[in-house]
């Protein structure tokens, strides 16, 4: 897949804080635990973070298919309920075309991040999400 090209409002320390929080969620554990919490909390900037993340994932190895898991669940919570319909492991065995299917995943989140063009855009979806998520 190619790289994700992340929006240009976005400073260089904030995406190495973003890109060490994901190391976290990588490293599981407690850290892991709240830096999961963390790039939920940042918003636009988390997104590409958190695909960017993903996409360096080995989906053939079970630590990595785990973190996936983890990660898609961070996108859900950004996204107001979106999902890429990831598949976790079950068993602790992973099944080749669940791994293919999750590598699908990482494209299919790099489509959806590309429909908003900006912050602005982001946090005008996730408002309507909400509110129709409310009823």
């Amino acid at each position: 897949t190619a790289p994700v090209v992340w929006h240009k409002s976005i400073a260089e320390w904030q995406k190495a804080d973003l890109r060490g929080l994901c190391r976290d969620v990588r490293n599981r554990g407690t850290r892991g635990f709240r830096a999961r919490a963390r790039l939920e909390d940042a918003g636009y900037p988390g997104l590409f973070a958190v695909v960017e993340a993903l996409r360096e994932l080995d989906y053939t190895q079970l630590d990595d298919c785990l973190v996936g898991y983890d990660l898609n669940v961070v996108l859900s919570g950004l996204t107001n309920g979106l999902s890429a319909g990831y598949a976790p492991v079950v068993g602790r065995r992973i099944v080749p075309a669940n791994a293919e299917w999750n590598t699908k995943c990482v494209k299919a989140w790099m489509s959806v991040i590309s429909r908003w063009p900006d912050a602005a855009s982001f946090e005008q979806a996730n408002a309507e999400r909400r509110s129709k998520r409310k009823g």
